[in-house]
């Protein structure tokens, strides 16, 4: 891993379309991807997990397609 693919809890939370208390509570929760905690004020994500994340979050949310027929 670069050291530029890991981003803060605000960008996580700005590529996941969600506060940055909703990333601190989902990863507590274990519902998020694993941070990587550096020291008790340096918690960083993997960009790439994050944004699975969120692909995987929106295709759920997102309405199913109508039928023409």
């Amino acid at each position: 891993m670069q050291q530029h693919d890991l981003i803060t809890g605000s960008q996580a939370a700005r590529i996941a379309g969600i506060s940055r208390t909703q990333v601190g509570r989902l990863a507590a929760s274990g519902d998020f991807p694993a941070a990587v905690k550096f020291s008790a004020r340096i918690i960083l994500w993997n960009r790439v997990e994050v944004q699975a994340w969120a692909d995987w979050h929106r295709e759920q949310d997102a309405p199913d397609p109508v039928d023409d027929e």
